[in-house]
């Protein structure tokens, strides 16, 4: 079977910050990144659903959940989002009307983020969200490190599908043709390429090619728990108080 995708080109938001920013300190001089280990933040294997993206659109709302998972598994408690809610989720950033397949459109990434942000996920708030640039795969790695994992959005190739079913890493193929635009969460990174959760799988490999040909936005969702955290871990690898405090200028 092929599955859905739902994720529109990446779209300007007034409250998207730059982790960029935060990776120097007041003077502009760049802070050591967090220590450079491989790693994957795992959840457990049952409890990756689908949330709905066999059948919908919703491949964003379907990424937050899987993502949701992830954080509360590594600062707290685990906790499994129910399909409803998720679904509930997409309409609200998304405008799909459950039923009626003319508004399944899918939708914005920080579209997303400002629902979760705002409303919230299961009772679950984000504080903010920090885009990253997609060639940068030290960020992207130092945010998986500090922040428990990546959302990354792709112009996924038709081949990808099949790879997929496959269970075959996704590779780049020659002549390939692009399906639409998917979001996928990247809760690890390896020595040769990249970990990434989607339709219900926690451990598509693809390689760095792949990544570079298809990846069109990446961004790291940011909350006080995990803020904490990651202080903890490398209190010298970001400009925590410029963060908090740009954090707590896009509350609204």
């Amino acid at each position: 079977m092929r599955f859905k995708t739902g994720k529109k080109p990446p779209k300007w938001h007034r409250k998207t910050l730059m982790l960029s920013k935060y990776t120097q300190d007041d003077s502009g001089a760049q802070l050591p990144p967090a220590e450079k280990i491989y790693l994957e933040y795992k959840i457990p294997p049952a409890t990756i659903g689908m949330y709905g993206n066999d059948v919908l659109s919703c491949c964003l709302a379907a990424y937050a959940a899987h993502h949701l998972m992830v954080i509360t598994a590594h600062v707290g408690k685990l906790f499994v989002p129910d399909p409803a809610d998720v679904i509930k989720f997409y309409s609200a950033f998304s405008g799909y009307v459950p039923g009626d397949e003319s508004t399944d459109n899918g939708g914005y990434f920080t579209d997303m983020y400002n629902e979760w942000q705002t409303n919230g996920l299961c009772g679950y708030k984000i504080d903010g969200w920090a885009q990253i640039d997609t060639k940068d795969l030290v960020k992207r790695q130092q945010a998986i490190r500090l922040f428990l994992g990546c959302g990354v959005g792709v112009q996924l190739p038709n081949a990808a599908q099949q790879q997929f079913t496959d269970g075959s890493p996704w590779e780049v193929v020659d002549g390939d043709t692009i399906e639409g635009g998917h979001a996928i969460l990247e809760p690890g990174e390896g020595s040769e390429g990249h970990d990434f959760e989607t339709w219900g799988k926690g451990d598509q490999k693809a390689s760095n090619a792949w990544d570079a040909a298809y990846t069109d936005e990446v961004y790291v969702p940011l909350t006080k728990l995990t803020i904490s955290a990651a202080n903890d871990i490398a209190p010298k690898s970001l400009n925590w108080d410029a963060l908090v405090a740009d954090l707590a200028l896009i509350k609204t």
